[in-house]
C-alpha cells in the first residue's frame, strides 16, 4: 500500500511534506497549459487540415506553441 502525501495549502499555494519540510508543489497546471495551447492553435490557424496537408509545418508550429505556452505557465508560477 502506497504512502499518502501530506499536503497543505497556504495563501493559495499547495505544499507537499518532504522529509521534515514543506516545499511548494510546482507541477505544471495542466488544464491552464492545455487551454493556452488550444487558444493559440485557434488564433494561429493550426488545424487538423494543416496537419493532414503539411505535417512538417504543423509540427514546427505546434512545437512553437507548446514552447510559448510553457513560458507563460512558468512566468505565472514564478511571478504570481
Amino acid at each position: 500500500m502506497g504512502k499518502l502525501e501530506e499536503r497543505i495549502t497556504e495563501n493559495g499555494i499547495d505544499y507537499i511534506l518532504v522529509g521534515d519540510y514543506y516545499i511548494p508543489d510546482l507541477r505544471l497546471p495542466e488544464e491552464r497549459f492545455d487551454l493556452i495551447i488550444e487558444q493559440m492553435k485557434a488564433v494561429e490557424g493550426v488545424t487538423e487540415e494543416l496537419k493532414a496537408r503539411n505535417q512538417l509545418e504543423w509540427i514546427g508550429r505546434m512545437n512553437n506553441i507548446r514552447n510559448r505556452a510553457e513560458e507563460i505557465i512558468k512566468n505565472e508560477l514564478i511571478y504570481i
